[in-house]
């Protein structure tokens, strides 16, 4: 046999490389019209299983959500989107110390500007004192930078969340709503890392710590997912398919 044929796709006889060793070194044991006896083992085996279980697009799509939506694969992944998320929200409130102390400084600029004299208008009101342009440009500046370092902080944790998710999505065929809620509260999050209140008194509203619970309950919602879909079965859920 020339080395193009023993090479040919004719020869091919799939092995281990142990047992392919071995045959090499008993070739009386081994005899050609075996080892072909072999291929044609092999051949027939295949053809067999792929002609055995033919499916259609149904059942096709039963066979990914029982391969990937099942407990055992998609509990890792939803807990890892839980944990991205909690971190990311965690930072978040810690970091706004920053924008909070350069805003208090504000407010304090303010405060001092309007303690003497006390101005009043015609009518006895009592008349707010701004402070000049000059300084209230800069204590905007001082907290649009605390703000921008929030962001630089949190950013990377926001990213590394909205990526558990996709993974989520993908592994979980049934996660889409849950994944679609989770991303619109980081979403909020990070907006809200870099906004203030940017009309006097320049107090700190509840935006951020409304995103922050929201991003938690949607996070948290996985387990409550999860538990349902154990109490009531794959025959209950709506998402299955009759």
């Amino acid at each position: 046999m020339s080395s193009a044929d023993n090479r040919s796709v004719e020869s091919l006889l799939l092995m281990c490389i142990p047992h392919s060793y071995e045959i090499d070194e008993h070739e009386m044991r081994f005899s050609a019209d075996l080892l072909q006896e072999w291929r044609g083992g092999q051949l027939q085996e295949y053809f067999e299983r792929r002609h055995s279980w033919p499916i259609d697009d149904d059942e096709a799509a039963e066979v990914l959500a029982v391969s990937f939506d099942s407990p055992t694969v998609a509990a890792p992944v939803l807990t890892a989107v839980v944990e991205a998320v909690e971190l990311f929200a965690l930072r978040t409130v810690s970091t706004r110390s920053g924008p909070a102390a350069a805003a208090a400084a504000w407010r304090k600029s303010r405060a001092m500007a309007n303690a003497t004299p006390l101005l009043y208008d015609d009518e006895g009101n009592r008349l707010v004192v701004e402070p000049s342009n000059m300084e209230r440009q800069q204590h905007e500046r001082a907290v649009r930078a605390a703000l921008a370092e929030v962001r630089a902080a949190v950013e990377p944790l926001y990213e590394d969340a909205l990526a558990k998710v996709a993974a989520a999505r993908h592994t979980s065929v049934r996660s889409g709503p849950w994944c679609d809620w989770v991303t619109r509260a980081a979403d909020e999050l990070l907006a809200a890392s870099s906004a203030w209140q940017w009309k006097p008194p320049y107090e700190e509203t509840d935006r951020l710590s409304d995103a922050a619970a929201e991003v938690r309950l949607a996070a948290g919602g996985a387990r409550g997912i999860a538990a349902w879909r154990d109490a009531a079965g794959p025959a209950n859920h709506p998402s299955t398919r009759c």
